[in-house]
């Protein structure tokens, strides 16, 4: 994937190693016959790395627990909600 450093795309891609970002739209050609030197099976690894179920739950779970924290630092709820997201992903 090419992709102009806009947005998102720095937090998704990894230069060299999932994609090739470039600077600007006029850039897109040269970021187009960069995207051969892409390894699929690094790829592959990067993306299990930063968003396979497992990791996607865990940072959910962990958001989560945060935003309990914050509304209500009751430990009764607290105590509740950590068992119920962590039950089974422990």
């Amino acid at each position: 994937m090419v992709a102009v450093r806009r947005g998102t795309v720095p937090e998704v891609l990894e230069h060299g190693r999932t994609g090739i970002i470039v600077q600007s739209h006029d850039e897109l050609p040269e970021g187009i016959a960069e995207v051969d030197r892409i390894d699929p099976a690094e790829c592959r690894r990067a993306a299990e790395e930063r968003f396979s179920p497992g990791v996607l739950v865990d940072g959910y779970v962990r958001a989560f627990r945060a935003a309990i924290e914050l509304v209500d630092g009751s430990a009764t709820l607290n105590a509740a909600a950590t068992s119920t997201l962590s039950a089974g992903h422990a």
